[in-house]
């Protein structure tokens, strides 16, 4: 059975984004708050007006997702708490899309929030999973970046890819989070740069690296009767989780690829726009393969003939992802969904694509001593502005 929904007539309404800081400023369940006043306030609607919360985030302790709702002033009849970490705003996008179709709300908001820095992500993965206590603490190997680099240097084993080809990546994510002001980095760096940063854990190196840090982001999904002009479609998606990878480099979504694209009635070549979870720039590589876009084993010749910018031929992360912008622990799966938005209502600023109509936006997270555990994607495009 296919996870892939069908989920048109739903549309993501209005959109808010805090920057992310890279102290602890504010307690998180203020950045919170600041979310979802700004994401309902974009929508054109008043907090009276939303019946369903979908939340989510690390450091939202000792706050449920109640709380979190009469904190906010929302009285709602559809609660739905998110946990997949980085897949949190597909994840949270798919279920509101189904509980407005179904009649079940007629106005979800969709937010999360963190406030992480160096110390209290350390503290955030020291109690993060049973699989990371069993597995990878015992090996001093409690953190993301050890799994990372250990599925990298799988990559390279199996399909003769390089830190050069990693490379380019960053490079091209930097150049678009140049012209983002939201961004955290913004000085441009070179292939150079890149190979000659700090090493973290062999192969990864610093700029390899998401940087931790503290925010908020949020929407609102309504029917799309309800939605005004700057209204994006949800057109279709899928998440899934806790699946055992059966094969070297098998994520996930190449299993679900072709249903999506069915649903969708679009294939690879008709997005205008890829807002990739990039946590790290291998991530990026793979799921350009697995989602159709690359051929496993040419990532050098398909970055050749592919320009990854936002003037380039196949604009991938144009707010330069959160290699650029930071990631504020499960917020940080909502950056490729609101600049999706921002890109298919043509809100997106000194980083818009010319002409954008369909973007494909993607999570991933939950990792343990395997990867990811739970992924996913879905498919947008612009309502009739």
């Amino acid at each position: 059975m296919t996870p892939v929904r069908d989920t048109r007539g739903a549309v993501i309404a209005g959109w808010h984004e805090l920057p992310v800081t890279k102290r602890v400023e504010r307690p998180t369940r203020e950045l919170l708050a600041d979310a979802i006043s700004g994401a309902v306030r974009h929508a054109g609607l008043t907090a009276a007006d939303i019946d369903g919360l979908a939340v989510g985030g690390f450091t939202l302790a000792p706050d449920h997702a109640v709380d979190l709702a009469a904190r906010n002033g929302l009285r709602v009849n559809w609660l739905a708490p998110q946990e997949p970490g980085g897949p949190g705003a597909v994840n949270a996008l798919l279920q509101a899309a189904a509980a407005v179709l179904s009649g079940q709300a007629t106005a979800v908001v969709c937010a999360a929030a963190d406030t992480t820095d160096t110390a209290t992500l350390a503290e955030v993965n020291a109690s993060f999973s049973t699989g990371f206590a069993e597995s990878l603490a015992p090996i001093g190997a409690a953190a993301a970046t050890v799994v990372f680099a250990l599925l990298q240097r799988e990559h390279q084993a199996v399909t003769g890819s390089t830190g050069e080809d990693f490379g380019r990546i960053a490079v091209a994510q930097r150049r678009n989070g140049a012209r983002n002001e939201r961004a955290l980095f913004r000085k441009p760096i070179t292939v150079a740069d890149y190979l000659g940063s700090i090493p973290i854990v062999e192969p990864l190196h610093l700029l390899d690296c998401v940087f931790p840090g503290s925010g908020a982001a949020a929407f609102v999904v309504t029917a799309e009767a309800l939605g005004s002009r700057q209204a994006v479609r949800v057109d279709a998606g899928f998440t899934e989780h806790a699946g055992n990878r059966p094969q070297e480099l098998d994520f996930g979504w190449a299993r679900h690829a072709s249903a999506l694209y069915d649903v969708a009635g679009r294939g690879p070549g008709d997005f205008s726009v890829l807002e990739f979870y990039d946590d790290f720039p291998l991530m990026v590589a793979v799921q350009l393969e697995e989602l159709g876009f690359a051929t496993r084993g040419d990532l050098r010749g398909f970055l050749a003939a592919h320009s990854l910018d936002i003037g380039g031929n196949l604009p991938v992360n144009t707010g330069g992802g959160m290699l650029s912008c930071g990631q504020a622990g499960g917020a940080g799966g909502y950056l490729p969904v609101v600049q999706a938005a921002r890109q298919l209502s043509g809100q997106a600023g000194p980083t818009q694509v010319p002409g954008a109509r369909a973007a494909l936006v993607t999570g991933l997270g939950m990792v343990d001593q395997d990867g990811p555990q739970s992924i996913g994607a879905a498919v947008l495009s612009a309502g009739a502005r």
